[in-house]
């Protein structure tokens, strides 16, 4: 008997095309899971590695149950949602709350063994002639003489390199103290080959019947290498060999008895430390509330100067009787269209102190130079000016807008009403503009808060200041502060903690302004 249409469409519906694109999909993508979660378990990244089980198992569940179909839609742009802005934020308060720096970015087990591999000259090494042959394959020879005349013939390797179950061997020379010009094959190297060659042979060692022998020079080498520290697990303490001293874990690095404190160190969970640090100590606190002062100036500043410029100019073009509004409009809205890198290094070169163009004038004209971006009050001055100019045409379009959507029958009432120019704009134009621009003015704000662009290619966040023990210069925002603290000094935790404040005092300014334009909605939202 044939089954009815309706159930063989039913079953079309759920093994048809559209099914198994689904299962190719979803079984690739679970491939990728499953060799992610290898390698965030190799690495015993546990919490991670359930996260992704955990989205892995929720996504096959949406897109192969009948129930969860209106969310296969919106599936996608929750897994980005995830990725690329829950994860960071989340690593980034992580990385905020350890002590994560240039001297403290690996594990402990890594950070021992980087201290084991250390190895130093004994006080008694035994000292060898060493001769460098090249054999046919293009590879390095080594062949040692000690002062007995006994040889040593083998390829090297790098000092880097864990030793080899091959040693160089003892070859029969005529005359050990003068080598020949070839031994099996491999021809000596000249002493203008071996400044070619300079910097692979001091990065290189080989291995002897009694242990490891070092490149000193070009024609030396050295063994009787020890290992400085040896790492006693039962104990878990770091012993010095040369000092004899031990060195025990201590926040993050080991600590030895003598008060050395050992390098490289180990990532550790430090909470709140680094933000009571941001906020209490005076070497970091002093540059952060000076920055911050700064920044807050920055960004009013060039948002009031923006809108100022670009409404007035709004103005002057929305008279009708005015002529070639198009040309200046094209004009006008040049500064926007040119990209901003572009745009702020032409800038960088026109105010250039000894050879821009602008100064070469002033010098001209008063005899005076302005030091543009090497002076801190010019410099301020510089980037405000610089980022006006770009965005005062952002400002215009906007405003342009605006003025379009204000019912002109208001503008006559108020005419009617015997307001002149001044007073119809204060009270009338402007409440209106703001209801429609305000929330694009705290955007403007918010990106101007973080204008890394500008302050890094025009001043690179100089003049620099040399008071505090951080890297800050007089026109560093909070972002390049935070970028300067991560890049220069390796602070990768206090940076983390600087971004997450940034974050927080954004969010912050952001939610009291839109308050602030709700207020503006409720007054002349209804006019």
């Amino acid at each position: 008997m044939t089954a009815p249409s309706s159930a063989r469409s039913g079953r079309f519906g759920s093994l048809g095309p559209g099914f198994w694109f689904r299962f190719g999909s979803m079984a690739i993508i679970d491939a990728m899971a499953l060799w992610a979660m290898y390698s965030l378990i190799d690495q015993e990244q546990w919490l991670v590695m359930a996260a992704l089980a955990v989205g892995a198992i929720g996504l096959n569940f949406i897109y192969f149950s009948s129930k969860t179909i209106p969310l296969r839609y919106i599936a996608p742009g929750l897994v980005f949602l995830a990725v690329f802005i829950i994860y960071p934020i989340g690593y980034t308060i992580y990385l905020s709350m350890t002590n994560f720096d240039q001297a403290n970015n690996v594990n402990k087990e890594q950070a021992t063994a980087s201290l084991e591999s250390i190895k130093v000259i004994s006080d008694d090494p035994a000292e060898f002639a060493l001769t460098v042959y090249e054999a046919p394959d293009g590879e390095l020879r080594f062949l040692l003489v000690d002062d007995d005349g006994a040889t040593c013939f083998g390829e090297p390797r790098l000092k880097t390199d864990p030793p080899s179950d091959t040693t160089c061997e003892s070859i029969p020379l005529d005359d050990p103290a003068n080598p020949p010009d070839e031994i099996d094959g491999s021809t000596k190297l000249r002493l203008i080959d071996l400044v070619a060659v300079e910097g692979e042979l001091l990065a290189s060692a080989i291995d002897t019947p009694v242990g490891e022998a070092v490149v000193v020079t070009a024609s030396t080498a050295q063994s009787g290498q020890i290992q400085r520290y040896t790492y006693d697990a039962a104990r878990d303490v770091l012993v010095d060999n040369i000092e004899e001293t031990e060195c025990v874990p201590t926040d993050g690095n080991y600590v030895c008895a003598d008060g050395r404190t050992l390098t490289p160190g180990w990532r550790i969970f430090i909470g709140a430390d680094n933000y009571v640090d941001a906020l209490t100590d005076q070497r970091v606190g002093g540059p952060l509330l000076r920055v911050f002062t700064w920044n807050v100036i920055f960004a009013v500043s060039v948002v009031f100067l923006q809108l100022a410029l670009g409404l007035g100019l709004a103005l002057t073009l929305h008279n009708v009787q005015l002529r070639g509004i198009k040309f200046y409009r094209s004009i006008l809205i040049l500064p926007y269209a040119i990209p901003a890198f572009i745009s702020v290094l032409i800038w960088r070169g026109l105010m250039d102190t000894n050879f821009g163009p602008i100064n070469n004038d002033l010098l001209a004209w008063t005899g005076y130079a302005v030091p543009w971006l090497t002076n801190g009050f010019w410099a301020k001055v510089s980037v405000i000016l610089v980022t006006v100019w770009q965005g005062f045409p952002y400002m215009m379009l906007i405003s342009m807008g605006a003025l379009q959507s204000i019912p002109t029958s208001l503008i006559e009432a108020a005419k009617v009403d015997g307001a002149n120019g001044w007073q119809t704009f204060r009270k009338v134009t402007f409440p209106m503009l703001m209801v429609i621009i305000a929330p694009l003015l705290i955007a403007s704000f918010a990106f101007n808060f973080n204008n890394f662009i500008n302050i890094f290619l025009l001043t690179n966040g100089g003049p620099q200041l040399l008071t505090y023990d951080v890297p800050v210069g007089e026109t560093d925002l909070l972002i390049t502060f935070t970028f300067s603290l991560s890049q220069n000094a390796g602070r990768f935790a206090l940076a983390a903690t600087f971004a997450i404040l940034i974050f927080i005092i954004v969010a912050l300014i952001s939610a009291f302004s839109f308050r602030f334009t709700k207020r503006l909605e409720r007054l002349y939202g209804n006019l």
